[in-house]
């Protein structure tokens, strides 16, 4: 064989060794029927978009071939593997003090712009098991976790109350002026279950939350971040 003819053979042979090196990732393929196109914002993480669109983080990341979750870049166009539109994120709500309360991924904070008005622990020489959300009557009362309602009705004290199952969780809302949900219904994150009002023991408008596990009451606002 000629110089020639080995030079070539030896580069077709180099061309054929490195393309079956070089393995490149075939793009994520194009949004399809039910799904949506996002723009990342600053902010933004696979858990923030999983709970606000409805769906887990991993069926975004599989969706878009991202296999850091820190990759995620502002700006970017991704696809959501769902036609849900994102719940909006609330204004963070202001007690007494000044101090900004904003949702989480976890628990959504049930009156957009209510603000703190009693908080979770010992008043006036007795217990309060949860906080105060002062707002008008009339107002909103979102559900902070999706969950079946395992209570609707009227509780001594509590005036017209709801409760909410979450897995190990509970969520109740009390002195609601309106009940907007049934016994057994289930309901989504930040759905409507009823209205602030100022049934029972109450000595004005407003919300009394209370989060529990396994029937013991938690501090609700150990579940919501301070600043916003």
């Amino acid at each position: 064989m000629s110089p020639h003819l080995k030079l070539k053979a030896l580069f077709l042979f180099l061309t054929m060794y490195l393309g079956a090196c070089v393995h490149v990732e075939p793009p994520a393929p194009g949004k399809q029927r039910g799904e949506l196109l996002y723009q990342v914002k600053r902010g933004d993480t696979l858990s923030s978009l999983a709970d606000s669109f409805g769906v887990h983080w991993k069926a975004i990341a599989y969706r878009n071939r991202i296999r850091n979750p820190r990759d995620l870049q502002v700006g970017e166009i991704i696809i959501i593997p769902s036609n849900r539109r994102p719940i909006k994120r609330q204004p963070p709500a202001v007690d007494g003090g000044g101090l900004l309360f904003g949702g989480s991924s976890r628990f959504l904070w049930p009156v957009p712009n209510g603000s703190l008005s009693s908080k979770f622990g010992m008043r006036r020489g007795r217990p309060h098991h949860g906080i105060d959300i002062r707002a008008p009557r009339g107002t909103p009362v979102k559900a902070a976790k999706p969950g079946r309602v395992s209570f609707v009705g009227w509780k001594r004290g509590y005036g017209k109350t709801i409760i909410v199952d979450h897995d190990n969780y509970q969520t109740l809302y009390a002195h609601l002026s309106r009940i907007k949900v049934s016994h057994r219904q289930w309901v989504s994150k930040g759905q409507l279950l009823g209205l602030v009002g100022s049934t029972g023991r109450s000595s004005g408008s407003h919300l009394h939350y209370e989060i529990r596990r396994d029937d013991k009451p938690l501090n609700p606002l150990s579940f919501y971040r301070p600043g916003a």
